[in-house]
């Protein structure tokens, strides 16, 4: 059910805006779009620093195109603050990675060589949303997620020269990128465990100018005292899958 709404919502936003038969992104989509850990309300404000790790990429040879895949990994270090009705976090990140790309070719025969494509790069991020706190459950009923990325290496070379023959409609091709997510958690606390699920959803139109496309991103998490498991996956023509640990400085 998941994926049947994921796919009718990028149709409609895809409708209109012509059809294209290869569309690239950005190596690292998931750092951009994944929710912060944050502390539980439990009758007090509470402030905490993470550090955090995950691991991600597609897990058949069928990303933005088929034949392709990806595999990246983030190192995230970020402070949160947990008031009664409100969340706050905002930190940075250090990611890297490959995109195992097909060959391209344009009308005209011109050629992008296909192969693996290293990337890299780094960000910042901020994220606020509203809290309703209850014995046993902490809904954050609606936030906002706002990330910059740095991006560069050869798979930004390749999406560059892809969008310079007109083989794709991206204008993500550049260094730089901004973001801008809607985000909803529920946090189930149990005395000295948590169970979470989350989910974000971003739409590329707003930031970036001249692409439409839909991007969500769901994360479970688990957590024993400092030590928070993390599971989650995204798509915005891509699925993305990927496992990470957090622990709580303080």
């Amino acid at each position: 059910m998941k994926n049947l709404t994921i796919l009718l919502l990028s149709g409609l936003l895809f409708t209109g805006c012509g059809v294209y038969t290869n569309h690239y992104y950005d190596g690292n989509l998931a750092s951009r779009s994944t929710i912060s850990q944050k502390p539980a309300y439990r009758d007090s404000t509470v402030k905490a620093t993470y550090i955090s790790g995950n691991i991600q990429g597609t897990l058949r040879d069928e990303s933005f195109n088929t034949d392709e895949s990806s595999a990246f990994g983030t190192v995230n270090v970020h402070r949160a603050i947990t008031k009664k009705h409100m969340n706050f976090s905002y930190g940075g990140f250090l990611h890297g990675g490959n995109y195992k790309t097909a060959e391209e070719e344009n009308i005209a025969g011109e050629r992008v060589a296909g192969g693996r494509q290293a990337f890299y790069g780094g960000g910042l991020n901020t994220e606020i949303n509203y809290n309703l706190p209850f014995r046993q459950i902490d809904w954050r009923v609606i936030g906002a997620k706002l990330s910059y990325q740095y991006e560069n290496g050869d798979f930004r070379s390749f999406r560059k020269r892809a969008k310079e023959l007109g083989i794709t409609d991206n204008k993500i091709h550049k260094t730089g990128m901004l973001q801008l997510n809607l985000t909803s958690e529920v946090v189930v606390k149990l005395k000295k465990h948590e169970f979470g699920y989350g989910i974000s959803f971003s739409s590329g139109e707003f930031l970036y100018t001249g692409n439409r496309f839909f991007f969500t991103s769901d994360k479970y998490t688990f957590t024993i005292q400092r030590n928070q498991a993390i599971v989650h996956d995204g798509g915005a023509g891509a699925t993305v899958t990927g496992f990470g640990f957090a622990y709580r400085i303080k």
